[in-house]
């Protein structure tokens, strides 16, 4: 009898320890499906509330103004437009002003307390632009070419790809952690930086001007009859692929820089500055190199 009541015990004890696992595996796979549900029900509902409205505009846009918050697809084309897309709820939030010329839209600063992301897409199309601002948390991407005599580019702590442009005069201002990518076509191109962001541009132009105070990169290609670059801080450009008939280069503390001349180049490089200059037939008109700089000459 003792052995037949062991065993029973035996028997049920197991049997005890096999169906706690098994229950919270089915509390587990009951979670699972609830969470599951949970998420599609959020992402259905994001799905369903995201909606697009047409902004009627009093007058051409000249300037562009943009805050945080939002993505602007921009085209060039004969027609003018503005479309708005997001979530339904975040369109009370949205503020825009048209006033002698400059759209301004930004988020209201006291946003709802939602789930749903602050951000809003902005489809406009313009014959030409000539002057684009966009501010911290923003982007813009840019499809057609704006064709404007003078041109104005305001980043900060923004990213912008594809904007290409052909005029006369063109001038970028970039600060914070920028992302800028674009061609230009222009006699003068000036381009201030002050930060550690990051630029890519194909220039072909008369005169261009290049100021980098930071730690900011920049890649450059393209051609120019003259360059003026001023380097500081920990900048670096690498312009290896970018042709200037003549240039004048200065660069101070840890600036880096690699440029390509045909003709003439004056150079001034102090502290821990580094510059390469390719381009064998080039003459120098100026060379001023520190002890602690690098100046390294080669094809």
């Amino acid at each position: 009898m003792d052995s037949l009541d062991s065993k029973k015990d035996s028997l049920g004890g197991h049997t005890a320890k096999k169906s706690a696992p098994t229950i919270w595996a089915a509390v587990g796979v009951g979670l699972a499906t609830l969470g599951g549900g949970l998420l599609g029900w959020m992402h259905r509902r994001r799905q369903v509330a995201l909606e697009k409205r047409t902004i009627d505009l009093s007058a051409p846009i000249q300037s562009l103004e943009v805050g945080s918050g939002f993505d602007v697809e921009l085209s060039f084309g004969l027609s003018e437009g503005l479309v708005m897309e997001g979530h339904s709820a975040i369109f009370d939030e949205v503020n825009y002003t048209l006033h002698e010329g400059l759209l301004r839209v930004y988020l209201s600063p006291d946003g709802l307390l939602t789930e749903l992301p602050r951000r809003v897409t902005l489809y406009l199309s313009v014959p030409f632009l000539p002057s684009i601002t966009l501010l911290s948390d923003s982007s813009l991407t840019a499809q057609g070419v704006n064709e404007v005599d003078h041109f104005t580019l305001v980043q900060h702590s923004s990213r912008l790809k594809g904007l290409q442009v052909e005029g006369e005069v063109a001038s970028i201002r970039l600060s914070g952690e920028f992302k800028s990518s674009g061609r230009f076509r222009s006699k003068t191109l000036s381009v201030q930086t002050v930060g550690n962001g990051r630029l890519k541009y194909d220039a072909l132009t008369s005169e261009t001007n290049l100021s980098m105070a930071g730690s900011g990169v920049a890649y450059f290609s393209g051609l120019a009859d003259r360059v003026d670059c001023s380097l500081s801080g920990r900048t670096k450009v690498h312009a290896e692929k970018f042709v200037a008939e003549s240039i004048k280069v200065l660069l101070s503390h840890d600036a880096q820089a690699e440029w390509k001349v045909d003709k003439t180049y004056s150079v001034t490089l102090s502290e821990r500055s580094h510059l390469i200059l390719r381009g064998e037939g080039a003459k120098p008109s100026d060379v001023t190199v520190t002890q602690q700089a690098k100046f390294i000459r080669c094809k």
